[in-house]
């Protein structure tokens, strides 16, 4: 066989070099969202992995040596509070004899995994859904205009990115904006323009508050928006979906799979496992007893409204314990 036509798989010296790998090659994740969502926590000799767990390092560890994760690779929610790990090398289930393939936050509970998104997703996701585009930063201008915090608002915004802006010639026609301006100085002139319309006790600042921004207002923001780096963080896309009851969701087992449904423009959750999210156990009198009717966790109740549809989406198994499960749902 020729040579030319041979493929190889590069040499990936690292655990975190394997899972990036792993992530957007083999599980076709977006290598910004991967970046946004993963983190990776190695350990040092100090048992780093181990305390973000949660889990107690005896100071006689010398004698009760804990588990050496070596490195875990994290999955972060939109505040940055992780939701699951993948350690490098996995403890033995000592009940199932297996490994421990993922291993949750000690104490945490069930939860849910809404990851940060990125512009550049979200972008997949309005058009997926026929939204427009400025559809979340119009939310948050017309609440901040509601509660008198446009200035905080937009202050935050002229951060957002505003040095690796990708400008294209027309997204800005109509503005008096010169195609050949400087990223910055473009992005700086859409935010002055929001700035001077919406000052105080103008008619511009009423229409926002009313939710029925002028024309001139509803063009600067869209130049704004049109020109985020696809990388940047979308702020607040899970509380602007759950306004959103339009766009459908998926609930599925495991961050990767929810991430590449996010790759693709579908809105994904990802649960611990088929039943992971519903609360079946309370604690009575310090005693563990089962609920006499379970509960959605508290991170999909949220979302969990009429009109929404919802979507279950579990690997196929033939296992009859696993359809038994399943079944119930």
């Amino acid at each position: 066989m020729s040579a030319s036509i041979l493929q190889t798989t590069p040499t990936l010296e690292t655990f975190s070099q394997r899972f990036e790998h792993e992530c957007i090659v083999g599980s076709e994740i977006d290598s910004c969202l991967y970046s946004a969502a993963i983190e990776i926590v190695e350990d040092t000799g100090y048992f780093e992995p181990n305390e973000f767990l949660g889990q107690k390092v005896s100071r006689q560890w010398q004698t009760h040596k804990p588990h050496n994760y070596r490195a875990l690779a994290v999955f972060l929610n939109e505040d940055d509070d992780p939701w699951q790990a993948k350690p490098e090398h996995p403890r033995v289930n000592h009940k199932t004899g297996k490994e421990q393939k993922y291993e949750s936050i000690k104490g945490r509970g069930a939860r849910a995994f809404t990851p940060p998104v990125t512009v550049g997703i979200y972008r997949k996701i309005t058009e997926r859904n026929s939204i427009a585009q400025e559809d979340l930063w119009l939310k948050l201008l017309v609440e901040a205009a509601r509660q008198n915090e446009l200035d905080t608002l937009l202050q935050k915004w002229s951060g957002s990115g505003a040095s690796q802006l990708t400008i294209e010639r027309g997204a800005i026609a109509g503005m008096g904006f010169s195609s050949s301006s400087s990223k910055n100085f473009i992005q700086n002139q859409a935010l002055e323009k929001l700035q001077k319309l919406l000052q105080p006790n103008t008619q511009e600042l009423h229409s926002l508050q009313q939710g029925n921004p002028t024309q001139e207002v509803l063009a600067a923001l869209c130049c704004f928006v049109a020109n985020l780096p696809s990388r940047t963080r979308v702020p607040n896309f899970w509380k602007w979906l759950e306004q959103r009851v339009d766009i459908p969701l998926i609930l599925t087992e495991g961050g990767k799979k929810s991430l590449c449904l996010l790759s693709q423009g579908y809105v994904a959750i990802a649960l611990y496992g088929a039943r992971g999210g519903v609360v079946e156990n309370e604690v009575i009198g310090g005693e563990k007893v089962r609920k006499l009717k379970p509960e959605l966790i508290h991170d999909l109740q949220r979302f969990a409204v009429p009109k929404r549809s919802i979507t279950i989406a579990l690997d196929q198994d033939d296992r009859i314990k696993t359809i038994a499960i399943l079944n119930q749902l």
